[in-house]
This record gives structure tokens, sequence and C-alpha cells, in this order.
């Protein structure tokens, strides 16, 4: 094996060793907006609640930047920001009517808002700058993107999902719900969705059909799945988490929340390149520290 060989595999080695603990620790992390208490939650592991941001009147929909950042909108009309240290910062002050859903587009990272008093979506830049992106909706309240950077929307008045594609371009995706509340893609593209009048959480799959995933949990709002598939769902009526399995199986994950309405859980990608970078540049310095000590010894053994 040449010298450069050795180099690769100590650092892949080196990132393996590093990568599995924190990956490991990082298994959860779901923030939760509780709307009775004015405060987000951030819940790391089965009835493991904590406060994570207090201080936001009737928080609804959360959203997470890839610097980490927690953005959550008010039914008030404003959106504040949570950064890393916990701090709470006023983000868009005003021009919005009781906005709801929250997300990023992937492919740009820009912040998109569900106006559901106005029946808009509208779309801001870095500054908190607000532009309508889409009229006509019929009060819009969970969003999500497609790793395309397609935007769906729940409209609560409606019954429906509209699609928004990145030209601009509106339709209709699915029907039949009663007031849809929130949305969700798991890994392989199918798309669930919190139906909160019916008590149900349906499944859409890539070809639009669309089928009842589960029916056991009473006024679902938030809906979010984790790296491993595990399906996340808020119930308004009983203050709780439950982790919905099948059809008719799911369990409380976590209780003791107030009103809890969006779900959120932070995309793993930020997290674990930071640490391949981390476990590669702690390798690459071992290795230049043992090439050091090798040359002085060459240079030792050449001068006898």
């Amino acid at each position: 094996m040449n010298l450069c060989n050795r180099w690769y595999s100590v650092i892949s080695l080196a990132s393996i060793i590093l990568l599995t603990p924190i990956l490991d620790a990082k298994s959860l992390e779901l923030y939760v907006s509780n709307s009775g208490t004015s405060s987000v939650s951030l819940i790391n592991g089965k009835d493991s609640v904590s406060n994570y941001a207090s201080g936001i009147s009737s928080p609804t929909g959360l959203a997470i930047s890839s610097s980490n950042d927690l953005f959550v909108s008010s039914s008030l009309g404003t959106v504040s920001k949570v950064n890393s240290l916990g701090v709470v910062s006023t983000f868009i002050a005003s021009g919005l009517s009781n906005p709801q859903g929250l997300a990023f587009n992937p492919t740009d990272s820009t912040l998109y808002i569900a106006d559901y008093g106005a029946g808009k979506i509208l779309k801001s830049d870095a500054q908190g700058n607000t532009s309508v992106i889409v009229s006509g909706m019929n009060q819009p309240r969970g969003l999500t993107f497609d790793n395309l950077g397609n935007l769906y929307v729940a409209n609560s008045g409606n019954g429906s999902i509209a699609r928004i594609t990145t030209s601009g371009v509106v339709t209709t995706y699915a029907t039949g719900f009663n007031n849809p509340y929130a949305l969700a893609f798991d890994k392989t593209g199918n798309l669930f969705v919190t139906s909160y009048g019916s008590d149900s959480i349906f499944k859409v799959n890539t070809i639009g059909v669309t089928t009842l995933f589960n029916s056991s949990v009473s006024r679902p709002t938030g809906i979010a799945i984790d790296s491993l598939g595990k399906v996340f769902v808020a119930s308004e009526r009983n203050n709780s988490i439950y982790l919905v399995q099948s059809f008719s199986t799911s369990s409380v994950f976590a209780g003791g929340l107030n009103a809890p309405k969006f779900l959120v859980i932070p995309e793993p990608s930020t997290w674990i390149l930071s640490s391949i970078a981390t476990a590669g540049l702690f390798a690459l310095a071992r290795f230049r520290k043992s090439q050091k000590h090798l040359m002085k010894s060459l240079v030792l053994q050449r001068s006898w």
C-alpha cells in the first residue's frame, strides 16, 4: 500500500469511528410548536421533552434553515427566528395574515410561508422581505417540498393538496381530505397528510394514489418523518406526540404538550457532513504528525 492509499484509509477509518457515536446521539431531534403555551418544545427521545423557546405568541409553523436556525410562524401575523443558542428575534414583523406552515426550498434555501388568512403562498429573502408567489389558495396550512423543489400545499378549506412546480405552475395533486393540516415526504417519495377533520393520516404514493395510513390519532395536526422512516404525529386533542407505525398501530411517544401544532425534524445531511469533515481533518492532522516524525527519523538515519 502506498502512502496516498494509507492516507485515505486512515481518514475513512477515522470518519467511521468518530461518526458512529455522533449519529447515535443525534438519533432524534423533534421540535413542536405549542400554541397553548406560546412555546416550542424539543423532544430528544421517548418522553424526553424540554422547552426550547418561549415568548412566541400562538406559534404554528416550524422550519429549520441550513444554518440550523429555527423559524416559527405565529397566527398573530409574524415569523420569529430562534438561533442555535435559543435566542428569539423577530424575522418578519408584519404583512402576514395568520401564517401557518413554513418550509425551506431544498434547492435554494428560500423560506416559504402559507398565509392562511390571505389564501397566498409567499417566499422570504434572508432579510425577511416577502413576495407573493401564488394567490387563490383555499386556507393553506401545511407546506412541504419534494427533492426537486416542487412545493406542496395543504388547502384545508377545500380538502385538497396543491402542487406548485419550480416554474410556478399550480395543479391539484390529491383531493378528498377533511381539513388537511400538515404534510411530510418519506425517503421513497410518498406524501403523508394529516386529516384533522377525520382523525386520519393518509399516504399518497408516487403516482398519486391515496390510501388510509392510520386512523388512531385524535385531531392530528403536525407530522414529521425521521431518517429511519418513523412517522411522528401531533395530537391536538390529547396534547401528545404519537409514533404511528401502521394502519391501526400508534403509541404515545411524548406527552405533556399544550395544543401542539406543527412538527419539524432537522435534515441529517448538515451534521453528517460536518462530522465527516471533522473526522477527516482529525485523521489528516494525525497523518501529518506521523509523517513529520517519519521524515525526522529518516534524516537522522542518513546523518549516521
